[in-house]
């Protein structure tokens, strides 16, 4: 449901010009603290909301290593998903991270170099990878070729709104409302689609997201109090804490059958 009040919102911001152009701390749909809207990057490429987002992915990748994959962590907390899981969460967060790292550190916060060409595809490439494993952690979809056509559908449709309207929002609404969908049609096990504080958790990010929608400026374009606290950086902590959470919640064990 918070998904698709975020795209009704995402919608109506971008059918209105005024309210398009009347935040100017939020490039590319991101709200970035210490951004300078008159140069069009951040000043300092360390001190910036994506590369905040990348400190924490980094802390969160070894986090997520340390408790799933490390012995240690399998130690204590031994009712928890498997090793493998957390391999691919890890790598997800990482991936999240680096991308974070080339917006804010590599270009500052500005437009690549040559934004009608690197831009779209390392965007588009982020999103596919994303899509599959999502797909291959929590549906029921098994066939390959079935796999790689919605994940290529689901990127063509996130990529052409964003490079449509040069705002990446759709990703957050898209990806949260994806993993709704599976979880509510497809489900990789029926009978095990996630519990109540995976639930609360999940919810987290979806508010962050519209916060950092509704938030970023206020109502006359001036900086929001969400960009004064650290902007998109509190979309990563509450995305990872979320995994984090999914990770350590123990595996489902099918009840075994009753003989007659």
């Amino acid at each position: 449901m918070l998904s698709v009040v975020y795209f009704g919102i995402l919608k109506h911001q971008q059918s209105d010009p005024a309210a398009a152009l009347s935040c100017k701390y939020a490039p590319y749909g991101f709200c970035v603290t210490n951004y300078a809207p008159d140069e069009m990057k951040c000043p300092d490429p360390t001190e910036n909301s994506h590369f905040w987002a990348f400190r924490v992915d980094v802390l969160f990748t070894i986090g997520m290593l340390s408790i799933g994959v490390l012995p240690i962590g399998r130690k204590l907390f031994p009712m928890q998903q498997s090793r493998n899981n957390a391999i691919i969460l890890a790598v997800v967060i990482i991936a999240h991270g680096v991308l974070h790292f080339w917006l804010g550190n590599s270009l500052s916060c500005g437009p690549p170099p040559n934004q009608g060409d690197i831009g779209p595809k390392l965007y588009a490439l982020f999103i596919f990878v994303l899509a599959i494993v999502v797909f291959l952690m929590s549906s029921s979809v098994k066939l390959a070729i079935s796999l790689i056509s919605f994940s290529l559908i689901f990127t063509w449709l996130i990529v052409t709104v964003s490079v449509a309207e040069m705002n990446v929002g759709a990703i957050f609404g898209g990806t949260q409302l994806l993993v709704s969908v599976i979880a509510a049609f497809f489900p990789k096990n029926p009978d095990d689609v996630g519990n109540e504080k995976q639930g609360w958790f999940f919810i987290a990010p979806c508010v962050i997201s519209l916060c950092e929608l509704l938030f970023c400026c206020d109502g006359s374009g001036d900086q929001g109090l969400f960009n004064k606290v650290g902007g998109h950086v509190w979309y990563d902590i509450t995305l990872h804490t979320a995994l984090i959470v999914g990770q350590l919640t123990p595996p489902y064990i099918t009840p075994p059958k009753q003989q007659d």
